[in-house]
């Protein structure tokens, strides 16, 4: 035989006895070895509920408030609010499970100075133009609270306007005389003349009022 024919059959054979090439398997990824595992998740689906580090407020559902400026914890939930006419102190409705109250705070401060207990609390919050009186909803209890502002800006003293309905939401006229009432459950709303604290009117509305709002100039109550 021929040197370079044995040298070829020689080669052959070797490359019919290498073991066939099989390509290095894949690592699997976590997904694929665990069907739940979930990737790293982003800082800002993990975040908590409240406050954050970088001065945000998440909420429930996950929304991110972004203040617009300086801002004040409360242990309540607030759901009204009127302002003194000198701007100094905010007056604000609050209502928990158990508690209603109206909380004197101060804007120069954010800090809550006073907290007045109330029996019940609605939307429904009005500084007289004098500055010397808060209206306040009362609603179940039915009635408006007539308090006294002192000269501190705190609460004082207490008179109450009795109602056949739910007050919830008020409107004062441009000249600080009538305080419009709304009633939620019964559908109407009441004229109240604040020289003698009675009800002087009395209308029937398509539905319940939850707030009222009176437009300056043009006599129109909505």
């Amino acid at each position: 035989m021929r040197p370079w024919l044995l040298l070829l059959a020689l080669i052959i054979t070797a490359c019919d006895e290498e073991e066939p090439f099989e390509p290095e398997p894949e690592t699997p990824t976590p997904a694929e070895l665990d069907p739940c595992h979930v990737d790293d998740v982003p800082d800002a689906a993990a975040a908590q509920y409240g406050w954050q580090g970088d001065g945000t407020f998440v909420g429930f559902g996950g929304r991110r408030v972004i203040p617009a400026g300086p801002t004040a914890t409360l242990t309540d939930m607030p759901v009204d609010v009127a302002v003194h006419p000198d701007g100094s102190t905010a007056y604000l409705a609050l209502v928990s499970r158990g508690d209603s109250s109206i909380a004197v705070f101060d804007l120069d401060t954010l800090e809550v100075v006073q907290v007045h207990e109330m029996v019940n609390t609605h939307p429904g919050l009005e500084v007289a133009p004098s500055g010397d009186r808060l209206y306040a909803a009362g609603g179940a209890r039915g009635t408006v609270e007539v308090i006294d502002i002192e000269a501190d800006r705190t609460l004082g003293e207490v008179q109450s306007i009795h109602l056949e309905g739910t007050p919830s939401g008020l409107a004062l006229s441009e000249d600080g005389q009538t305080l419009w009432v709304g009633s939620y459950y019964e559908s109407s709303l009441f004229a109240v003349d604040l020289q003698t604290l009675e009800v002087q009117q009395i209308l029937d509305i398509d539905s319940g009022a939850w707030d009222l709002v009176l437009v300056p100039g043009r006599n129109e109550l909505y």
